[in-house]
């Protein structure tokens, strides 16, 4: 049966304002605590590591960054990340790590993430909401939320078209990699295409938005 786009809509923003609503109660038994460069210390690398390395394995996989890409993300690049440190009864359970570039139009890139406890909607709080309400504070004017998860549209996070470049070296692997790209652009088209529809807040509301979030901005710069 088909879904209009009306209820679509309706069905995802009660879905958003539900966890919304699971992590507002939930605040009050836990907090976050938000470092910006410099003021990641080692100590918290290596909890956001632990949390890290923990939610991949728990996924069946292996973390495809190791601890020293992170050490050296630190050193080299220590202006460049923001993390949030969930803990609850002054006991860090969570972290998330946002790339950011404070220079030109001023953008956030999501995200690293990693959990030690299972909690009711941790995710989007550490990984969405708290970034995004930084962001805004902050005068940064694009959040990215990262690659996949149509449930991120959910979140007002809308797919864009962009360009990758991929060579692979080993002839017999290049050939079997031939007709990927191809059949992942038409899932790409097909997605794109039906964003507009799926677009959780109508245009009124998008515009009230972003005007909100011009205020806000304003009034941390005074």
């Amino acid at each position: 049966m088909a879904v209009s786009t009306i209820s679509w809509r309706a069905c995802r923003r009660t879905s958003a304002r539900r966890s919304g609503r699971s992590g507002a109660s939930q605040r009050g038994r836990r907090e976050f605590r938000c470092l910006e460069g410099a003021q990641i210390g080692d100590s918290d690398w290596d909890f956001f590591y632990r949390c890290y390395e923990r939610t991949y394995l728990e996924h069946g996989n292996a973390p495809y960054l190791k601890r020293d890409f992170f050490r050296r993300m630190a050193r080299d690049m220590p202006g460049n990340w923001l993390m949030f440190i969930a803990g609850r009864g002054g006991r860090p359970i969570a972290a998330s790590l946002v790339a950011i570039d404070g220079s030109g139009p001023r953008v956030a890139y999501g995200r690293y993430w990693g959990a030690l406890e299972r909690v009711d909607c941790l995710h989007f709080e550490a990984c969405y909401y708290q970034p995004l309400q930084w962001c805004i504070a902050n005068g940064y004017r694009r959040f990215e939320g990262g690659a996949q998860g149509e449930h991120k549209m959910a979140r007002a996070l809308m797919p864009v078209r962009t360009t990758s470049l991929h060579w692979l070296a080993q002839p017999g692997l290049r050939r079997c990699g031939q007709p990927v790209p191809g059949a992942r652009g038409n899932g790409h088209r097909r997605l794109l295409g039906t964003s507009g529809t799926a677009q959780p807040l109508p245009p009124r509301q998008t515009l009230m938005l972003q005007t909100m979030g011009r205020v806000m901005v304003s009034r941390n710069r005074r």
